[in-house]
């Protein structure tokens, strides 16, 4: 009974740990949230003094990001179905 006890009590700190640790996280998450509240709510602000004539849309950026991301996605889709190509057809249903 010794062993099932200190084993219990093990298990009940390691609970209590992971459990910290997650509110930490949530914790982390929810900072990093209300952050991105402000930081828009700020931005809207500095836009409408700005004014909207006075924005311009950077195209060409947008443009070459949206080609640059779908290029590197092309890229490593290809590379990963090359090295499924190369296994064997019971290690691709054991993966997936």
């Amino acid at each position: 009974m010794d062993t099932y006890n200190n084993q219990y009590e093990t298990a009940e700190k390691s609970i209590g740990m992971i459990r910290y640790a997650c509110y930490g996280f949530l914790l982390t998450l929810g900072l990093i949230g209300i952050l991105n509240l402000i930081n828009t709510i700020m931005n809207r602000v500095y836009v409408r003094r700005r004014g909207v004539r006075d924005y311009i849309y950077p195209l060409i950026p947008t443009v070459i990001l949206i080609l640059t991301v779908l290029a590197v996605q092309m890229i490593v889709m290809y590379l990963v179905n090359r090295s499924f190509k190369k296994q064997r057809l019971i290690d691709r249903i054991r993966f997936a």
